[in-house]
């Protein structure tokens, strides 16, 4: 970090000393990008866009393609984020890793266990779109008097990041289940493709997050995945205002079922 001086723009630099160092972190991660995703397609989204292609109506809807793409992208920034955010509050970015993933995996394991309860509850998956905005900015008003309690025994230092993540987890873990949720409503033969589509932007998502947090820093790439939840969910049939009941929504192809 400290003897990293190259930027992304000095990719297509003209400047003869600019070029003469090659930026090899944007250079790695711009490869790295580009294998992974010709892997993903070939592997994930190839045959399951081709294979029982029969059983599916034509055309899946952009909307719904970008909803997978977009909660896949959103997640892993808020992820990459935080165990970034809390490395140097628990003092290694092994404990970082250990507590912020587990904690963050079990409580969106659990939103997605009370999904229903939860959208239920607020009224529309747009609006845990809403709360999950507000803990983000007020966890990013917190985190700045984070330095205060660095003192704190490790295990006070443990409870208190695994309180920040739960409240974010837990509303994480709604909107996969709620989008395959309206998926099966309307064309039960498109969940595997939609299950690939979120699966590639996992795998490229993390990448992304780095290459946007070197050029942004860490605190943009946090605040960057609320217009992604954001928009995620007034993308997914059904969620937006006035939402039709799940009888009838639009099918992908535009049709009614």
């Amino acid at each position: 970090f400290f003897f990293k001086y190259s930027r992304w723009s000095h990719l297509l630099s003209r400047d003869p000393v600019v070029a003469a160092s090659v930026p090899v972190m944007e250079l790695s991660l711009l490869v790295l990008s580009v294998v992974v995703g010709i892997a993903a397609v070939l592997c994930v989204y190839v045959p399951l866009r081709y294979l029982g292609r029969r059983k599916r109506k034509p055309g899946a809807g952009w909307r719904f393609g970008a909803f997978f793409a977009f909660i896949a992208v959103g997640y892993l920034a808020v992820e990459v984020a935080l165990l970034q955010k809390f490395g140097l509050f628990l003092g290694h970015p092994n404990y970082a890793l250990s507590v912020v993933l587990g904690a963050l995996l079990a409580s969106t394991g659990v939103g997605s266990l009370w999904s229903v309860r939860i959208v239920q509850r607020l009224g529309n998956l747009r609006f845990v779109a809403y709360v999950f905005a507000a803990l983000v900015l007020l966890q990013y008003a917190g985190l700045s008097h984070l330095g205060a309690w660095v003192g704190l025994p490790f295990a006070a230092r443990v409870l208190i990041v695994v309180a920040l993540v739960l409240p974010l987890g837990l509303c994480l873990g709604t909107f996969l289940p709620s989008g395959l949720d309206r998926l099966k409503a309307v064309s039960p033969a498109w969940v595997p493709w939609a299950w690939g589509v979120n699966g590639i932007f996992s795998v490229l998502a993390p990448i992304w997050a780095i290459g946007f947090s070197m050029a942004w820093g860490i605190n943009a790439l946090l605040l960057g995945a609320v217009p992604v939840y954001l928009m995620a969910g007034a993308l997914l049939p059904g969620a937006e205002p006035g939402g039709a009941p799940r009888s009838a929504l639009p099918g992908p192809s535009g049709a009614t079922p």
